[in-house]
């Protein structure tokens, strides 16, 4: 659309540019970047020069006491208080002042007198009460809250979700349904205040490791009076889609204006930044990032203008609206995530939201298979509690002992924070209950039936928070005529058939030298409760998710699995063979060992160029797969001959030459000092209190943007136990000790 500013517009335009860029931006190096507000002293100083200036209450009509700006140049004014660092948009854009809550302004007499004018007034606050559990893109038909008429009042009973400010709120417009069979022409909107008994907020969401808060709300028979129905019965969508609507339109703007901001930090720097000499303006693949941007940046500001301009017409721009914050919303990403490429990803990564971050978890597991669990999830930024009774857990009740500082407690725990909490007194279940009323994921792996006999198990504590994913690890599941059996490791191995086919030809059964069964099992739980995360995203409900290690073992047989089934017979023990490959074994070279596998026709052939014997190259003994293994031994004697007169790392750097699988048998100490795993940020040396500087580990699963570390060492048994409960629950009670 062809659009020119007016005269006035230019002057409003140029006046924000300069006070953002000289009293807004000037902040940025002393503030929180999360703060949601200023501190109190720059806004008041703020607030007094916006009402100097004639800009304070922006949203707010003119017949109430706003500057009566249109929508088109309130457009214009967000574009520009956006164009700093995103983080202050929240605090810039509050010194402008809010319009309180827009459906008020539809309100009766009475009701402006009661909740409007007190909010213009400063002596009230709000929230806005829309989204349920249930909730997608189409939030009028997921409403799943009633109204129920009672005389003159309605009864509401339900649940909302992702509130922002009901814990510090006065009342709220809360939509409930009142006609289930109009759909979203049966929806009416309610005036409830905060002190209506039946009404609670029911934890506290700390949202992406912010300071941006959301509540979950209960609305458990909460009498509301029919004086309080804002509008009428059954229209009150109506109400909330309007000024939805037309507010998506300066949030649109506001993600432009981010977006203008970062493309003109990224051009800045391209001219200034060299790399081989010359500068990155200078490299196409820069350029065409810049030009990707200025695309998006163009075709989101010219929707959103079109959208204000439909509005301020007084045509229809509901549609328009729409658009215009999807595209800008979605267009920005893309400018910001470019504008981070060019400056090389990192200045930014670091800070970086994690995939989990906000994820709330209780980490109840032992030893190693739950405690994985809950370490992988820390790993992907979940906020972790491990709880743990009086004494601490197994691993911990070692050191406890007299023992050496527990080096597996130290590895699975890092990036956690700990709670003590007593299980067998009441008390401490009380504390367990009401923590997992406010967790997305709670973890253990006791034995089945232990959480149950103590009145926290699956079916209690999801009547407490229906969100509630319940992660159970087991030997053998919770279901099933093996359920009660007691299973370790070891144990599962027995009784899984690893150690049937572990072990020398002709040799006894051996259990595999890594406890790869618990951490299979940690795995495979960690598995099961992103999935289930990612389910409630759909549905809003929360679900039991179990792994039982026998089965997570199970795939891992998968080789002799088929060699039976081929075979019809049971697969022995072969060392360090495989019964269907050749070569395929553990070679002695002058310093240690090295592994050999030859998979292909190829890998067997430039095995043969790196051994110097391609005379055997059309030999009938080694002619393929299925002649090597009929002539094992002779295969292996050959493979080993060869192998026992070099070095480990010579005969490595012969088969990496020459493109086959090879590794020598490395210790534990050189795995420790690889620097490969170092250059990866996989291994991190950490400085333990008890154990000194140690190398720890970070997640395996990789996040593209994302390094990851840093790793913090596990909290002294107990230590945040009051910061827990005072950020879950909002309080710690006098007679709460750190003892749970």
């Amino acid at each position: 659309m062809d659009f020119e500013l007016s005269t006035e517009q230019k002057l409003i335009l140029e006046t924000v540019r300069r006070f953002v860029r000289e009293e807004i931006v000037p902040l940025e190096a002393d503030l929180d970047p999360d703060a949601s507000e200023l501190p109190p002293h720059h806004r008041e100083r703020l607030v007094a020069m916006t009402k100097e200036l004639g800009f304070y209450g922006l949203d707010i009509p003119a017949e109430y006491g706003g500057p009566g700006i249109d929508l088109t140049t309130r457009t214009l004014m967000a574009f520009e208080m956006a164009q700093h660092r995103a983080g202050l948009y929240a605090p810039c854009y509050g010194v402008f002042g809010g319009a309180g809550l827009a459906q008020l302004y539809e309100a009766d007499d009475d009701q402006k007198e009661r909740y409007l004018y007190p909010v213009l007034r400063g002596e009230k606050r709000g929230f806005f009460a829309l989204t349920e559990p249930s909730g997608g893109s189409d939030p009028a038909r997921a409403i799943r809250t009633t109204a129920v008429r009672d005389g003159d009042d309605w009864i509401l009973d339900g649940e909302k979700t992702f509130i922002s400010g009901a814990d510090k709120a006065d009342f709220g417009i809360v939509f409930a349904r009142t006609d289930p069979e109009l759909g979203r022409k049966g929806i009416t909107c309610f005036l409830v205040d905060t002190d209506m008994p039946g009404f609670r907020v029911r934890r506290i969401v700390h949202t992406l490791r912010s300071t941006h808060y959301a509540a979950e709300l209960e609305f458990n028979r909460v009498r509301v009076p029919g004086r309080n129905v804002l509008g009428e019965v059954n229209q009150g969508f109506a109400i909330a889609n309007d000024r939805l609507s037309r507010n998506r339109i300066p949030y649109a703007a506001g993600c432009v204006g981010v977006a203008l901001k970062a493309q003109e930090m990224a051009i800045a720097y391209a001219k200034t930044r060299k790399t081989f000499g010359d500068y990155l303006s200078t490299r196409q693949a820069v350029q065409w990032m810049i030009v990707d941007n200025e695309i998006d940046l163009r075709t989101a500001r010219a929707l959103t203008l079109e959208a204000a301009a439909r509005a301020d017409a007084g045509k229809p721009f509901r549609t328009e609206a729409a658009i215009c914050k999807l595209v800008a919303s979605e267009g920005a990403s893309r400018v910001v995530d470019r504008a981070m490429q060019i400056h090389g990803g990192g200045f930014v990564s670091l800070t970086a939201p994690r995939p989990l971050a906000g994820v709330r978890v209780l980490d109840l597991g032992q030893v190693y298979q739950g405690p994985y669990a809950g370490f992988l999830l820390a790993q992907a930024g979940a906020d972790v509690v491990k709880v743990e009774p009086p004494r601490g857990e197994p691993l911990r009740r070692r050191e406890a002992r007299g023992g050496p500082p527990s080096f597996p407690l130290a590895f699975l725990n890092t990036n956690k924070r700990s709670v003590t909490c007593d299980l067998k007194e009441e008390e401490g279940r009380d504390l367990l209950r009401r923590l997992a009323g406010a967790a997305d994921v709670l973890i253990e792996n006791f034995a089945p039936g232990v959480m149950d006999r103590l009145g926290v198990g699956w079916q209690a504590l999801r009547e407490l928070n229906p969100r509630l994913i319940y992660a159970s690890g087991t030997a053998y599941g919770l279901s099933g005529p093996d359920s009660e059996r007691l299973g370790m490791d070891i144990t599962v191995q027995a009784w899984a058939g690893v150690m049937s086919i572990t072990g020398d030809a002709g040799g006894r059964p051996l259990k595999a030298g890594p406890a790869f069964i618990d951490f299979l099992g940690g795995t495979h739980l960690y598995g099961g409760i992103v999935s289930a995360l990612y389910e409630r995203t759909r549905t809003g409900a929360g679900r039991l998710v179990e792994v039982a290690m026998q089965e997570a073992a199970y795939p891992t047989l998968l080789s002799q699995l088929g060699l039976m089934h081929h075979d019809g017979k049971l697969p022995g023990r072969a060392g360090n063979r495989h019964g269907r490959v050749s070569p395929y074994s553990v070679y002695p070279c002058r310093d240690g060992d090295v592994a050999v596998i030859c998979i292909t026709e190829r890998h067997w052939r430039n095995l043969l160029r790196a051994m110097g014997r391609e005379d055997l190259i059309s030999d009938p003994r080694f002619r393929n797969n299925e002649a090597r293994v009929a002539h094992r031994d002779e295969t292996e004697a050959l493979v080993a001959e060869w192998t026992t007169g070099l070095t480990r790392s010579e005969v490595d750097e012969a088969a990496r030459s020459h493109r086959v699988p090879c590794a020598p048998v490395r210790d534990l100490a050189e795995v420790n000092a690889d620097p490969h795993l170092r250059e990866r940020g996989f291994l991190e040396a950490v400085d333990h209190p008890g154990l000194g500087e140690i190398r720890l580990p970070a997640s395996a699963v990789r996040f593209d943007g994302r390094p990851s570390g840093p790793l913090e060492p596990i909290p002294a048994l107990g230590e945040n136990t009051e910061e827990v409960i005072r950020e879950w629950l909002g309080a710690v009670p006098d007679d709460e000790g750190s003892d749970g």
